[in-house]
This record gives structure tokens, C-alpha cells and sequence, in this order.
């Protein structure tokens, strides 16, 4: 009888211990999938904007459209990308750099400033002036009044409340330089969204001529 029990118990433990291994490498697998796909979004972001700083127009306008969510294994994934520069100096040369950072939604909702980034992708982007837009879309702050301003930011949140799911990259040469205007946007607001950015940019002359030229 002893040893039946005994038996059983090791038959459990075994279970047990396969149970764990199974879980542990799932979960692994599982976090190694949501890092690639999202190094992958973010890489996709890259390409496009790099695509149009190196086009040879002189008025450019691309729209970049986030995904709702990041699917692993049926399991749908909610994230917010932060759009950033930075000015590295290299050998005494200054070079900027936009910087998209992707973190986990609940995470970064919970903690902005803390929060630890899933993955990011960068441009490289010399000799280009980048203006970054802020849409205030009420998770973030309490007014909710969807005014655009300057900012050291730009977020994406497709899960928010006014679905800030798109980019806009609105490329102008002007007198030999690059200037990049960085909008955020839901898909079904962006063409006002690149209309009041425009007439805040270009508000000189008759009104009926202020905005973006392409």
C-alpha cells in the first residue's frame, strides 16, 4: 500500500515538474514571438520614414497606420509606441535620430516614466528639421481638448479613447533643408489632422493659402 502511494507521488511530482517546463517555455516562446513582431511594426515605421527623407521631392506626405493590437498565439497584445529624437554628436559631427519606442499598454499607462520598452527602431536623420505633434486624447490628461501643440513627443495608442492609431510624416524641403512635421492621428480624422497642423506651419498670406503645399 506504502508503495503504491509512493509511486503515485512520484507520478505526480513528475507531472508536475513537466507542467512547469512546458509553462516556463511557453511563456518564453510567447515573449520571444511578441518581441520580433513588434521589432518588426516598429522596423516597418523605420522604412517608411526613411523612405521619405530620402526621396527627392520637395513636398511629401505619408501615412503610417499602427495595427490594433500584437497577436501571439491568439492572445491580443496592447501596446503604445512613443516617437522621440535625440542628437548624438559622432566624431564631432552632430546626428540626429527619431526613435520609436513600443511598450506594453498596461504597463506604460501605469507608470509612463518607468515603464520598460518592448522593443524600439530608429532613423538616422541628418541635415533634417523634425517638429513632433502632441494630441491630447484624453487618457493622458484631463482636458480632452484635441488641440495640437509642438512637443518633445509624439504617442501612438491604438487602444485609446480617440484610437490615436496613425502617423502622418509630412516631408517640405525649403531652401536646401529637410523639415519633417511628425503628426499623430486616428484614421478618421488624419486629413484634418494634417489640415490644422498645415495652418499652423504655413499662416501667412490670404487664409485660403495657409496649410501644407502637397
Amino acid at each position: 500500500m506504502l508503495g503504491y502511494i509512493l509511486s503515485k507521488i512520484n507520478l505526480l511530482i513528475f507531472v508536475v515538474a513537466i507542467f512547469s517546463i512546458v509553462t516556463y517555455f511557453t511563456f518564453g516562446l510567447v515573449e520571444i514571438v511578441k518581441t520580433d513582431q513588434s521589432r518588426l511594426l516598429l522596423r516597418g515605421s523605420s522604412k517608411k520614414l526613411s523612405s521619405i527623407l530620402s526621396s527627392s521631392t520637395t513636398c511629401e506626405i505619408v501615412y503610417d497606420v499602427f495595427s490594433p493590437s500584437i497577436n501571439v498565439l491568439d492572445r491580443r497584445n496592447y501596446y503604445v509606441v512613443k516617437v522621440t529624437t535625440q542628437e548624438i554628436t559622432v566624431d564631432g559631427e552632430t546626428v540626429d535620430y527619431l526613435i520609436y519606442s513600443m511598450f506594453d499598454r498596461r504597463e506604460y499607462l501605469k507608470d509612463p516614466d518607468g515603464a520598460k520598452s518592448i522593443s524600439a527602431s530608429s532613423v538616422r536623420t541628418i541635415g533634417s528639421e523634425i517638429t513632433l505633434y502632441y494630441w491630447d486624447n484624453c487618457d493622458y490628461t484631463n482636458t480632452c481638448s484635441k488641440d495640437w501643440s509642438d512637443s518633445e513627443e509624439t504617442i501612438i495608442d491604438p487602444q485609446s479613447t480617440s484610437q490615436v492609431n496613425t502617423l502622418i510624416y509630412v516631408k517640405e524641403l525649403e531652401e536646401g533643408e529637410i523639415k519633417l512635421h511628425v503628426i499623430p492621428c486616428s484614421t478618421s480624422s488624419c486629413g484634418l489632422a494634417k489640415t490644422n497642423v498645415g495652418k499652423i506651419v504655413h499662416n501667412t498670406g490670404p487664409e485660403e493659402d495657409w496649410g501644407f503645399k502637397c
